[in-house]
């Protein structure tokens, strides 16, 4: 009997403990402060998990290149990995070296309708300050790319076949001249390497310049290369790829439901912002507050830069807005929450795991308020003009970064709230410049003003952006003061 029992607590252990086996309840390594899994990417063909932390250990598994795998654990020089987040999946053990880490959950998709005959191989920088050099001075010679895609890695994939996705590391916006920016991937992209001069454990980006160019990186094709996972710098260029994101399917069906709710306009506003604050909280496994810009939370939760504004608000914000302003933002959301929709009914019912989507899924198409009513009393020509100059020197404050003079500008109320202005201040630093178009005024009382107005402004890390809508003014002590801003990305 008791070599029954035995027997019985081997195969219990075996079961349960065997890294060939996962239950669903395993734990993962996450990003910190997300529920996002680290993941390890394999830097070529000839990467496989093993039993034990044992190069020659037991081959339990092959690593496909580019695909990302979940980190259970870190155990010195090893992750020990999985196939899958849920369900039974195999588990084994990889060289640190072998593998890059992953912690952002986007990626570079292929246009669907883009074939390899019709576009160029990508050209590659190795580093940031090379390609920014080459932005700068335009010299090829001396900064010119480092390396070529390599095209075979591609046409691996049969036609009708989605193309593995190019994992994204970073990214950085520049300015290439006359004001125009334009974003810099940086990526996790297949290039060719001679097996006769570069060891597979060796990264190309630890090769000298002068023996870059012995070697065949700067080849697309190569019948005699290996192909390895390199990290570079890439032009953004919307013809060939588009920024994607990794979701699983609840994850996405979250988000739908949001969008939703917040275009849900057979409710009044205080009870659309409570059930949405509220499904947000539920779906990040948090208390959100009044006053959190909901798009920064959603990106360091799912660990993903969204290109449009579109839920870059405050709840607290949106019980302020008036009808006009509400239907506007209400068509926005139902536009994108129909988009999400018909997503989600072309993904198999019995996926479980992670799937690329489309970045521009959740942008917006933009909403500009319409023209208000300009209503004005029988007050002097200056003191019509007051309000909106308390506004022109506002925007000449931000682009020259006076935080203190900006910052006056608004209620004393606003100054009050030490978080705010701290936040206020960090963005100021942060202005590049500033345009205003027009700036009217639309209405004015003995106590209020309100004015249009259009402009244009950049972060020193960002894109241009336009804004239009309205500006609330108070007077107070015959000073006028910024009480609240509404403007709608153009």
């Amino acid at each position: 009997m008791k070599k029954i029992r035995r027997y019985i607590l081997i195969v219990l252990v075996s079961t349960f403990c065997s890294p060939l086996s996962i239950s669903w309840g395993r734990e993962f390594i996450n990003v910190s402060g997300t529920s996002v899994i680290k993941k390890a990417i394999a830097i070529s063909d000839e990467i496989f998990a093993t039993r034990d932390k044992k190069a020659t250990g037991e081959k339990l598994f092959k690593l496909e290149i580019l695909r990302p795998y979940f980190i259970v654990s870190e155990e010195g020089d090893y992750y020990r990995i999985a196939e899958k987040e849920n369900g039974d999946s195999k588990i084994g053990y990889v060289y640190k070296n072998d593998v890059k880490l992953w912690t952002i959950q986007e990626g570079l998709c292929f246009s669907p309708t883009i074939t390899l005959s019709d576009r160029a191989p990508l050209r590659i920088w190795r580093d940031f300050s090379t390609v920014s050099k080459y932005i700068a001075t335009k010299n090829s010679k001396k900064y010119g790319y480092s390396y070529l895609e390599a095209m075979s890695f591609n046409r691996r994939f049969k036609k009708g076949e989605m193309i593995q996705p190019y994992p994204i590391l970073n990214h950085k916006l520049v300015d290439i001249g006359d004001g125009i920016t334009r974003t810099l991937y940086n990526v996790l992209i297949p290039v060719n390497i001679s097996e006769k001069s570069v060891s597979p454990y060796l990264s190309i980006l630890s090769l000298k310049t002068t023996d870059r160019y012995k070697h065949n990186s700067l080849k697309a094709d190569c019948s005699a290369c290996t192909i390895k996972i390199v990290e570079g710098w890439i032009f953004e260029n919307q013809d060939i790829y588009r920024k994607c994101f990794l979701m699983n399917k609840p994850t996405i069906t979250e988000l739908w439901e949001f969008t939703t709710i917040l275009g849900d306009n057979n409710k009044n506003t205080v009870e659309m912002v409570q059930e949405a604050k509220n499904h947000l909280g539920d779906m990040l496994h948090d208390n959100i507050s009044m006053y959190a810009d909901v798009q920064n939370v959603l990106e360091k939760e799912l660990r993903i830069n969204l290109d449009s504004k579109l839920f870059s608000f405050q709840f607290e914000w949106l019980e302020e807005l008036t009808s006009i302003e509400k239907k506007g933002l209400q068509k926005r959301f139902r536009e994108v929450a129909d988009r999400i929709k018909n997503f989600i009914n072309s993904i198999r019912s019995d996926s479980d795991s992670e799937i690329w989507i489309d970045a521009a899924y959740f942008s917006d198409v933009g909403f500009t308020p319409p023209p208000m009513e300009i209503k004005t009393s029988s007050l002097s020509s200056e003191e019509l003009q007051a309000p909106v100059d308390v506004i022109r020197n506002y925007y000449k404050d931000l682009e020259q970064r006076n935080a203190t003079a900006a910052l006056n500008k608004w209620i004393p109320a606003k100054l009050e709230d030490f978080n705010w202005q701290r936040r206020q201040r960090g963005v100021i630093e942060g202005i590049d410049w500033f345009r205003v178009h027009k700036a009217e005024l639309a209405y004015i009382d003995a106590l209020t003003a309100v004015v249009a107005i259009e402009v244009t402004g950049k972060q020193i890390k960002g894109r241009s952006e336009t804004w239009a809508g309205a500006i609330e003014l108070e007077s107070i002590d015959g000073n006028w003061k910024i009480v609240r801003m509404k403007l709608f990305r153009k």
